[in-house]
């Protein structure tokens, strides 16, 4: 286990959307917490082993809903992942974090009858589960990124009625900036 950097060890970029319509981006920061290697015997004898991890991704992005409003968020992560020696890995995680949402061509009737726009928009805890799928291409050719497909199922608290779900599919790449 190394001492924690306040430097990454992979800066992530990514598409983020709910849908089509409802397009976002994301900037990740991944710091790695643990690494370690399981070594398992195959059925002919041969030794198999997987890099598994636990990282700290320190995420902010936002999502924007044509004609309603524009989110903005902070969404750390901690996520468990494994690899194999051709670089293909998955992932699953969680996380917890804070939503602002910005709310356009808001208007308020005033005491003497007059309409003022206004600014308007809500804050919300926000919490993430995912699942994560990628090849990792520094493991086999000791290039420096990794490309990830990660469907996942977010949600804004509190809110109307109690909780609202989105599901969002995300697709990027990240750059490894330092070993582990």
């Amino acid at each position: 286990m190394g001492q924690f950097s306040i430097i990454p060890h992979n800066i992530g970029i990514s598409y983020l959307g709910e849908t089509v319509t409802h397009p976002g981006g994301k900037i990740s920061l991944m710091y790695n917490l643990a690494q370690w290697n399981k070594v398992k015997k195959s059925k002919r004898g041969l030794a198999k082993t997987k890099r598994r991890n636990t990282t700290l991704n320190l995420n902010f992005g936002g999502l924007y809903h044509q004609r309603y409003q524009t989110a903005l968020f902070f969404l750390p992560e901690i996520e468990f992942s494994q690899s194999n020696k051709k670089g293909w890995h998955w992932a699953t995680g969680i996380g917890v974090g804070y939503m602002r949402t910005i709310i356009k061509n808001t208007y308020e009737v005033q005491d003497d009858g007059s309409v003022e726009a206004v600014n308007s928009g809500h804050n919300y805890g926000m919490t993430n589960i995912y699942f994560t799928y990628g090849k990792d291409l520094y493991i086999q050719n000791k290039k420096r990124w990794r490309f990830f497909l990660k469907p996942q199922f977010a949600i804004a608290f509190p809110n109307f009625p109690a909780v609202t779900g989105y599901f969002l599919m995300e697709a990027g790449i990240a750059y490894k900036l330092r070993q582990f």
